[in-house]
């Protein structure tokens, strides 16, 4: 389809765009039902511990071509300067995530004496997700595993 789209004419084009536009339509209840968990999960915590502040960066591509989510974009940079930009005013980061993208973050914000947690999710069959996660346990203070059954139970899934 991408082929078709550099070769279409403008009329063509719209049809295309419809088409994409109805597959976006028929697949929101889908994208919506995965954001809604996490931040539902977000807001309860948020709600019973006031010191907690979430911050929500970035955004998730979806594939037109091949109906399917894709990976979170622009997240790694907003949180890692968020953890250096903020550090006067926490104590402990608490960082929900697998990926060692974040180790040199956490390494600079260790040198200015804050201390560390990440919690880092596990598959069905019990492996970190994603593989990153191994070592982004190992440099924070402390790690925290949620298994798979877990966070299906949280996000209400």
């Amino acid at each position: 389809m991408a082929a078709a789209i550099t070769k279409a004419t403008p009329e063509k084009l719209n049809g295309l765009m419809e088409e994409m536009a109805n597959v976006l339509q028929e697949n929101q209840d889908a994208m919506e039902k995965r954001f809604t968990g996490w931040t539902n999960l977000q807001d309860t915590i948020a709600r019973k511990y006031m010191a907690i502040e979430f911050r929500r960066a970035g955004y998730i591509r979806y594939d037109l071509f091949e109906k399917s989510l894709g990976n979170e974009k622009a997240v790694d940079v907003k949180l890692a300067t968020d953890l250096i930009k903020l550090k006067d005013i926490y104590d402990i980061a608490v960082i929900v995530s697998g990926d060692q993208d974040y180790v040199p973050a956490v390494e600079t914000i260790k040198d200015f004496g804050k201390r560390t947690v990440n919690i880092a999710f596990q598959t069905e069959n019990g492996h970190l997700l994603p593989g990153g996660a191994k070592r982004l346990n190992e440099i924070t203070d402390w790690s925290v595993q949620i298994k798979y059954s877990d966070l299906k139970l949280y996000l209400g899934l």
